[in-house]
C-alpha cells in the first residue's frame, strides 16, 4: 500500500499545513454527515476522510476493559481489515487502541475521531498509534478547533461523528451506561434515517410488486426480491440497535420516537413480505398463461389504486412526521376492508357464472388477502404515530376510539374514498346470497389445495342455487296459493 509521509516527531502539535478544515458546504465533506442536522458545521481533518465507496465499520468500547475483549476488538478489526472495510474508532485507550491496531496490521486505513483538536494526541501514550495511522494513509478527524483539550463532554459528541461515518457500529465491550452506546438523541436521528430508507424501499418493492400484475418483466421481479432482503436486513439490523438503545436513559420524546421506530420496522418488513406474495402470485400468472376476467381486472385495477395511494400515505406520514396526513389513513383503511369483501363477494359470483377459471380465482383471491394485510399495516404504523404522540400505548384501545369516535370529518373522510374507489356496479341477475358469499370470503381458503377450493366452492355455490330455487319454489307455491283463495273468493261472491 502506498504510504504518506508524515513528520516523525514527538511535540504535541503538528504543522497546521497539513490540516484541512472542511465545512458543510464543501465537496469534501462526507455526503453521508449531511443528512444529519446534528452534524457539526466544520470538520478538522489531518491526512484522510474514510474512502465513501468502501464499507466503513466502527469498532468501539470501554477504556477499562477485559483483556477478553482487547483481544477480540484487536482480531474482529484485523479480520475486517483484511476483508476490505476500513475502521474507525476514537483512539481512547482499552478498545478503541486496539480496534486500531487490529486495522492497522490488515490491508486498509483506519480513522480516528478525537475529542479534541487534531492536532492535540489524546491520550499522550497513543502517540505512537496517532503518528501510524497517518502513515498507514489513514486519518485524525474531530470538530473541535486547533488546539483544544480534551473536555469530558467533547467525547460523547464525538461518538455522533464515528456513528455517522460508519455502515455498522460494533461495541465490543462496554459499561451500562457507557458513551460507546452513543447518546440517545443522535443514535435516534440516525436510526431514523435509516427507517426512513426502509420505508421508501417498501414503497418502491409494493409498487413494482403491483405492476407485475400487469406487466410482468423478470427484472423487475428480481428488483422486488432484492429490496425484500435489504428490508428484511433493515428490520434486523435496526431491532437490534433499538432494543439497546431503549435500555439508556431518555427523555419522554425520545421514548415516544423510540416506541414508534421499533412497532413501524416490524409493520413495513411485513409489506415486503406481501410484496414478494404479490410478485410471486403475478410470476404464476406469467408462467401459467393465466388471465382474470374483465370485469376482475376493472375491480383490481380499482383495489390496487387504494392500496397504492395508503402506502404512499403511510411512508409519507413516518417520513415526514405528519400527523394530520396519519389521521387521513384509518377512513382509507376502512373502505379498503369493504372493498376486499365485496371482491371476494363478487369473485364467487365469477365463478358461479363460469367467467373465471378456479386456478386463476385462488390467485385472484390471494392477491385480495396481501392487499388488505397492506392495508392493515399502513393503518398500525399512522396509529402508532398518533396514539404515541398523544401519549397513549395501547394501539388496539386506541384505534377502537378512532373508529367509534364518529365524528361528521371521520364521516367526511370516508365517503370520500367510497366515492373514490367505488367498485363498477353490478347487473341485478349478478345478485347472490349475501350469507353463502360471507361463508366462503370469511374461510380460512388458504389451507385448502386447489381441488379442496372448488369442491368447497362449488358446494357453496350449489347450496346458494338450492337456495334461490327454493326462494322460487316458494314465492311459485305461495302465488298459487294466493290465485286459489282469489279463485275461491270470486266464485263465492258470484253465487252470492
Amino acid at each position: 500500500m502506498e504510504r504518506t509521509d508524515v513528520k516523525n516527531n514527538h511535540t504535541e502539535e503538528y504543522s497546521t499545513g497539513q490540516i484541512r478544515c472542511i465545512e458543510k458546504s464543501d465537496p469534501e465533506y462526507p455526503q453521508i454527515m449531511k443528512q444529519y442536522s446534528s452534524m457539526p458545521a466544520k470538520l478538522y481533518v489531518k491526512g484522510r476522510l474514510p474512502d465513501p465507496k468502501r464499507r466503513t465499520v466502527a469498532v468501539i468500547g470501554a477504556r477499562m476493559c477485559s483483556p477478553y475483549g482487547r483481544m477480540q476488538a484487536f482480531r474482529y478489526a484485523k479480520a475486517l481489515s483484511v476483508a476490505g472495510v476500513q475502521i474507525i474508532s476514537g483512539m481512547a485507550l482499552g478498545i478503541d487502541s486496539e480496534g486500531h491496531k487490529g486495522a492497522l496490521e490488515g490491508k486498509m486505513p483506519t480513522f480516528a475521531v478525537l475529542g479534541s483538536g487534531v492536532d492535540v494526541c489524546y491520550p499522550k501514550s497513543n502517540r505512537k498509534l496517532y503518528e501510524r495511522i497517518l502513515w498507514e494513509n489513514g486519518g485524525i478527524i474531530s470538530e473541535c478547533p486547533l488546539g483544544s483539550g480534551p473536555v469530558s463532554w467533547h467525547f460523547p459528541a464525538r461518538n455522533r461523528i464515528i456513528s455517522a461515518l460508519s455502515d455498522a457500529v460494533l461495541v465490543v465491550e462496554a459499561k451500562e451506561n457507557s458513551g460507546s452506546l452513543i447518546t440517545a438523541g443522535f443514535a435516534l436521528e440516525q436510526a431514523r434515517t435509516a427507517t426512513n430508507e426502509m420505508a421508501e424501499a417498501t414503497q418502491t418493492a409494493l409498487f413494482t410488486a403491483m405492476d407485475l400484475i400487469w406487466d410482468y418483466k423478470e427484472e423487475a421481479a428480481d428488483k422486488v426480491d432484492r429490496l425484500e432482503k435489504n428490508v428484511d436486513e433493515y428490520e434486523d439490523q435496526l431491532d437490534s440497535y433499538l432494543v439497546k438503545l431503549s435500555r439508556k436513559t431518555m427523555t419522554d420524546k425520545e421514548s415516544h420516537e423510540l416506541s414508534i421506530l421499533l412497532h413501524s420496522i416490524n409493520d413495513f418488513e411485513r409489506m415486503t413480505d406481501h410484496a414478494l406474495n404479490v410478485m410471486q402470485h403475478a410470476q404464476e400468472l406469467h408462467n401459467k398463461n393465466l388471465t382474470f376476467s374483465a370485469k376482475a381486472c376493472d375491480d383490481m385495477n380499482i383495489y390496487g389504486g387504494a392500496v397504492k395511494e395508503i402506502v404512499s400515505m403511510a411512508v409519507t406520514a413516518f417520513t415526514g412526521n405528519d400527523l394530520n396526513l396519519a389521521r387521513q389513513i384509518e377512513p382509507l383503511e376502512i373502505v379498503i376492508d369493504g372493498i376486499d369483501m365485496e371482491e371476494k363477494r363478487r369473485h364467487v359470483r365469477r365463478l358461479r357464472k363460469g367467467k373465471c377459471t378456479v386456478e386463476a380465482g385462488f390467485i385472484l383471491q390471494d392477491i385480495t388477502t396481501d392487499y388488505e394485510r397492506i392495508a392493515d399495516h399502513c393503518s398500525n404504523i399512522a396509529v402508532e404515530m398518533l396514539q404515541v404522540n398523544e401519549d397513549g400505548f395501547d394501539t388496539h384501545e386506541y384505534l377502537e376510539r378512532e373508529k367509534k369516535a364518529d365524528t361528521p370529518e371521520f364521516e367526511a373522510e370516508i365517503r370520500k374514498y367510497e366515492d373514490k374507489y367505488a367498485l363498477p356496479k353490478l347487473k341485478k341477475d349478478d345478485d347472490i346470497q349475501t350469507n353463502a358469499v360471507d361463508k366462503y370470503v370469511k374461510s380460512d381458503k388458504t389451507s385448502l389445495s386447489p381441488k379442496q377450493g372448488k369442491l368447497k366452492a362449488d358446494k357453496i355455490v350449489k347450496a346458494d342455487k338450492a337456495s334461490k330455487d327454493k326462494t322460487i319454489k316458494d314465492k311459485k307455491s305461495g302465488k298459487d296459493k294466493a290465485d286459489k283463495v282469489d279463485k275461491a273468493k270470486k266464485s263465492s261472491d258470484t253465487a252470492q
